[in-house]
């Protein structure tokens, strides 16, 4: 069996670029496992939460006005695959949800329990930065029309992500005009 080799692959191997001098091969990040220690982790009561409109919805986590979709449980947890966003870290989607007919604004900030590093948020609506920002304001009137999600009927949801640094301990906290709630959870690979 004869196996033939592109010639222009044959020539990368052996002649390298002799102007870059010797290379270091630089392995991609890895995120790390999800900690089994994170002080005060919230715990999910149920998996699924029933809103008025009497339907149940899996993996909420929050209060009204505002919660977040994506986490796993008992105890909440982020597990994050090989999405790397350089300057920023590992990317998970979540869903933003606001209580129907809430007017006010939500604000997400977020970062680590020990230690400064912050959480990045981004989400789909009016006006959002094509980048990831360390605190997202969501606001109803600001919410993109997409199916499921623009109505009268409808609860605002935003589709959106979480951006941690490295695998650890973390925090959200959710906070609007007369309120807030906090949430600690694991994050890892």
């Amino acid at each position: 069996m004869r196996v033939y080799v592109p010639l222009i692959s044959l020539v990368c191997v052996l002649f390298p670029a002799a102007s870059s001098g010797p290379r270091a091969m630089s392995a991609a990040p890895t995120i790390g496992g999800v900690p089994k220690n994170c002080p005060d982790t919230t715990h999910f009561v149920s998996l699924f939460n029933v809103f008025d409109d009497g339907k149940a919805y899996g993996g909420l986590v929050g209060s009204a006005p505002a919660w977040l979709r994506g986490f796993s449980g008992p105890a909440a947890t982020l597990t994050f695959g090989g999405v790397y966003q350089p300057g920023y870290g590992w990317g998970r989607k979540v869903l933003f949800v606001l209580k129907r007919g809430f007017k006010g604004t939500v604000t997400m900030s977020g970062g680590s329990v020990r230690g400064h590093a912050p959480l990045w948020f981004d989400a789909v609506e009016v006006g959002a930065l094509d980048r990831p920002v360390r605190r997202l304001t969501l606001q109803a009137t600001r919410q993109l029309a997409f199916a499921g999600g623009a109505g009268p009927r409808q609860w605002p949801t935003f589709p959106g992500g979480i951006t941690v640094p490295r695998a650890g301990c973390y925090y959200v906290e959710a906070t609007w005009p007369g309120g807030k709630w906090r949430l600690t959870f694991a994050a890892g690979g």
